[in-house]
């Protein structure tokens, strides 16, 4: 044989041999992989899947909780809104009932002091007889009987123009002028010596000249006490004279220490 016919035999051998290779090779059976299998690394996975479920159902659930507080807050912001504005309007209405108060009680004050005044007139010429029994009711007889009664025990010439009866024992007059009136209290002293029934001439005061002339007596007893020297009729006290202060509750001595200790 020659070598070509060699070598083309050798070729066809190669060509079957790759040939069975490849045929024996697609009679392979290709088996299904081996079962999984289940590891603790599973179960911490799982653990931790079900812990994350857990967390985003709490993240919802405090979503909508902090929705709701936010809706809640901004319902009291509004109710809040509303309050202030009735506070507003309860503070402006209460401003204008105290200015009203005020003014009122300015008004009364003024009032007072004019009905005082008024008073004060009206009683400027009256004294007040204590203790002279007058049985007659009539005004005329009552004027002459007073008259007469001064004339004898104070040797004053009185002109009574009219009287007014509180009891058998009490009578008020009111004589021509002040000036008698101031003659008859500076020669009263002389009806001390006057034997029977004492009699007493007195001024008509106001009612706020009686309550000053009662917080006077308090004020006297408390400096008495102090073993200072108190003459309550003329309203001295060691040789000073001393006023009550109607509007301050105080004596005028008082006002005056106290505005010296605040200096």
């Amino acid at each position: 044989m020659s070598d070509s016919e060699k070598n083309n035999e050798e070729g066809k051998r190669k060509r079957y041999d790759a040939e069975s290779n490849v045929f024996e090779k697609s009679k392979k059976v290709f088996r299904n992989p081996k079962p999984y299998e289940k590891t603790e690394d599973d179960g911490e996975l799982k653990e931790m899947m079900l812990e994350l479920l857990a967390d985003a159902k709490e993240t919802e659930e405090m979503k909508a909780l902090m929705e709701s507080m936010v809706n809640e807050i901004k319902g009291m912001r509004e109710e809040n809104k509303e309050d202030r504005k009735q506070i507003k309007a309860l503070t402006k209405e209460n401003e204008r009932i105290n200015k009203e108060m005020i003014d009122m009680k300015q008004q009364i004050k003024n009032m007072e002091i004019t009905l005082e005044r008024v008073q004060k007139q009206e009683k400027k010429n009256n004294l007040i007889v204590k203790g002279l029994t007058i049985e007659n009711e009539d005004e005329e007889e009552v004027k002459t009987y007073i008259g007469n009664f001064i004339q004898n025990e104070l040797d004053i010439e009185v002109d009574i123009t009219n009287t007014t009866m509180i009891s058998n024992k009490i009578h008020v007059i009111k004589v021509k002028s002040f000036k008698q009136k101031m003659e008859i209290l500076k020669n009263k002293n002389k009806l001390k010596r006057k034997k029977g029934d004492k009699v007493y001439l007195e001024c008509d005061y106001t009612s706020k000249e009686l309550e000053n002339q009662k917080q006077m007596r308090i004020y006297g007893d408390i400096e008495k006490k102090k073993g200072r020297n108190v003459k309550l009729g003329y309203n001295f006290v060691d040789g000073k004279r001393i006023k009550w202060n109607h509007r301050t509750g105080k004596t005028e001595e008082e006002v005056e220490e106290r505005e010296k200790a605040k200096n």
